[in-house]
């Protein structure tokens, strides 16, 4: 079921009981009038959000949260493919669920009143519309880069359309940092060097190219950079004459976080090392 859900939360002065906008249940929950809870930005120009129904696992836990049995408003969920049911999105997850697709629209107790017992539950969840980042509980890059279609984010105007948010130009040795994800950098002048940041953060996804005929080096932690058949090298070098220009590098972390992988998509020759 498809629904079109105005933003109430960010009228002046309004406030619902939650449990009688979603649900219908009188006084099943707290009245939601805080700054904080508000999960739209903007104002009505930009239209309501686009919502539909779906049942929350039984198992789901936020895990940021006390109880861990509360999912917070503004989670972002992901499937669980053997059941189709939600549960909030883990990057480490297996199942299904470590692939963000909605932001849940309210806070759902997912324990039955009467029994104590957790169970699956009906809630309304976002699949688009204007949304304040910094209200998204588990948001990181994998959840920016997989809504960034649908969503548009208050810290991120360019909404991820473009896979690179920006082409950063270089001409001195560089190191890299987290918040540089999806940058473009580009080479243009003398020897370079580009420092990538510690392993360990999901989704890190950087583009290295070289305009100039000039040695150009990135350089992972020691044993950490998946590259032309090295599993576990730590520097790649573009440093062969007369194939310099144009050399290119995209450097994503890998599945699990765990090392960088080096696809080499310039045509021109990587040294790993």
């Amino acid at each position: 079921m498809r629904q079109r859900i105005l933003n109430l939360d960010y009228m002046p002065g309004f406030c619902f009981q939650q449990a009688d906008f979603f649900t219908g249940i009188p006084g099943a929950s707290d009245i939601f009038q805080t700054v904080e809870k508000e999960l739209a930005w903007g104002t009505f120009s930009w239209g309501p959000w686009e919502a539909i129904s779906v049942v929350i696992d039984s198992a789901a836990v936020d895990a940021g949260n006390t109880p861990t049995t509360l999912l917070r408003k503004g989670l972002a969920l992901g499937m669980i493919t053997a059941t189709k049911k939600w549960t909030p999105y883990v990057a480490t997850a297996t199942d299904g669920s470590q692939f963000p697709q909605i932001v849940l629209a309210q806070d759902v107790n997912m324990l039955n009143p009467m029994s104590g017992s957790a169970e699956d539950k009906m809630s309304l969840a976002i699949v688009s519309g204007p949304i304040q980042s910094s209200n998204i509980p588990n948001i990181d890059n994998n959840v920016r880069r997989m809504l960034g279609y649908r969503f548009l984010f208050s810290d991120d105007l360019i909404g991820n359309n473009d896979p690179w948010k920006a082409i950063v130009q270089k001409g001195s040795n560089y190191t890299v940092t987290v918040s540089d994800n999806n940058i473009h950098f580009e080479m243009i002048t003398g020897t370079v060097t580009f420092t990538l940041p510690a392993v360990g953060t999901y989704g890190l996804n950087y583009l290295f190219t070289s305009s100039v005929d000039a040695n150009m080096v990135i350089t992972a932690p020691s044993g950490k950079f998946i590259l032309d058949g090295n599993a576990a090298a730590t520097t790649a070098t573009f440093s062969t004459s007369s194939h310099k220009i144009g050399s290119a590098l995209w450097v994503r972390s890998n599945g699990d976080a765990s090392k960088y992988i080096g696809i080499n998509v310039g045509g021109t020759v990587v040294t790993p090392s």
